[in-house]
């Protein structure tokens, strides 16, 4: 049985066509950004910017990204959530290791969000808190709202919520 890859799309704007995905043509696939209009394309000359495209990457790959190993996996199981690196590194296949995915630093994927208390150095990021209010209550009871975090101010956070500036208890932004 003959099989064969049907690719994967590239953004040109992180990675760009090496003449081994042109075919014996010189052509490569590719969808423009802005309308999704598909096209093949022999060069990409002055009149035609790669990052405006995706490409599509039709060379067999010797290992994949965790994104690519998810978003494959995806087709076989649909409500598929998250994938996890496996002993030697790849995913389970028939019960068998397949070890060709390279995790980098990650272990899952998609990576799980992590949050951290913030410093001066995060002002502006997205943070959340949590709001305590009134009657007396452990801040663990309370459920988080999603702000921006503007500073430190002695042991507590300064806050930007809704056009409302605040001060909290507890505030964490992601890593």
């Amino acid at each position: 049985m003959e099989r064969t890859f049907a690719g994967f799309w590239v953004d040109g704007a992180v990675r760009k066509p090496d003449p081994k995905h042109y075919d014996v043509h010189g052509e490569v696939v590719s969808k423009r950004k802005s309308d999704g209009d598909l096209g093949v394309w022999r060069s990409w000359g002055p009149q035609l910017n790669i990052a405006d495209f995706y490409w599509l990457d039709t060379t067999t790959p010797t290992e994949l990204t965790p994104q690519q190993a998810f978003e494959i996996s995806k087709i076989i199981y649909p409500d598929l959530h998250k994938i996890e690196k496996a002993e030697r590194g790849g995913l389970f296949v028939n019960e068998e290791s397949t070890g060709i995915v390279n995790w980098g630093f990650l272990t899952e994927y998609p990576p799980r969000e992590r949050w951290r208390v913030p410093t001066d150095a995060d002002k502006g990021k997205r943070c959340r808190f949590k709001e305590k209010r009134r009657e007396w209550k452990p801040v663990d009871s309370y459920e988080f709202n999603l702000g921006t975090f503007l500073c430190s101010h002695n042991d507590k956070f300064v806050v930007e919520f809704g056009g409302v500036i605040s001060l909290e208890q507890c505030c964490e932004v992601l890593e």
